[in-house]
């Protein structure tokens, strides 16, 4: 990557938050200087014309546009999963989900 950017220095390349970590932990170090980081927000109630449905379903695009409740349901069920089980993982955290019939304490 560095060795693209190098040759290339006007071209600009768009490196995801979802790509394989292993990886971004070398572009970390190896684009010292030649990396920016642009941290995407969700919706605001602003840009959408119904404030219930971004509500329910959260400002994520993928959740927020989806035709029914239930593909938002899914698709912020499987957001959380790989959340708790990858990303909080890889950063050492440990998360619990709560059992049916515990109670918050």
């Amino acid at each position: 990557m560095r060795v693209l950017v190098d040759q290339q220095p006007n071209r600009r390349f768009l490196i995801l938050g979802s790509a394989s970590p292993d990886l971004r932990r070398r572009w970390a170090e190896s684009l010292a200087g030649r990396i920016d980081y642009v941290e995407l927000a969700g919706f605001l109630a602003s840009e959408v014309d119904d404030s219930a449905r971004l509500w329910l379903r959260g400002g994520f695009p993928r959740s927020y546009l989806v035709t029914t409740d239930e593909q938002s349901l899914r698709w912020r069920e499987s957001f959380n999963r790989t959340f708790r089980e990858r990303d909080l993982r890889q950063l050492e955290v440990r998360a619990t989900t709560p059992r049916d019939g515990d109670s918050a304490k």
